[in-house]
């Protein structure tokens, strides 16, 4: 009898510790989507900055200004095709009540650590950062 006691303990230990380090990783992946969904967020802001500039610089045929925000289009759109989704989390992003304002593909992530795509989704943030910013020096 003492053993089965044993065995239960251990088992419930197991249990509670597979739970336990599962609830963790789920906080990290939890982290990761808040960061994906702010990032989308920059990006649809930005998106919409990027057309605003891009129709002011066309009505004042400024060359260069086109060229320039066509280039940083590019980009922008590179970096969107390259943002995966947070596993566990696929398409809860809420778009508003406009619906889908731009194509978000919400690609599936290869496969990598809990850590790892928090990492991934904070460079993406950081990266569409940078791209509003340099937008926002245009204004």
């Amino acid at each position: 009898m003492k053993h089965i006691f044993l065995l239960v303990f251990v088992c419930s230990i197991g249990t509670f510790l597979a739970c336990s380090s599962g609830q963790g990783k789920n906080e990290v992946l939890a982290e990761a989507n808040r960061v994906h969904l702010e990032a989308v967020e920059i990006y649809d802001e930005t998106h919409e900055l990027l057309e605003k500039l891009q129709e002011e610089a066309k009505a004042g045929e400024d060359s260069q200004a086109v060229a320039r925000l066509d280039s940083i289009h590019d980009l922008l759109h590179n970096w969107k095709d390259g943002l995966y989704e947070v596993p566990g989390f696929e398409h809860t992003h809420d778009h508003g009540e406009e619906g889908h304002k731009h194509d978000h593909d919400h690609k599936a992530a290869p496969s990598m650590t809990d850590e790892s795509m928090l990492d991934y989704q904070k460079n993406a943030r950081a990266a569409i950062e940078e791209i509003r910013k340099s937008l926002r020096a245009d204004e």
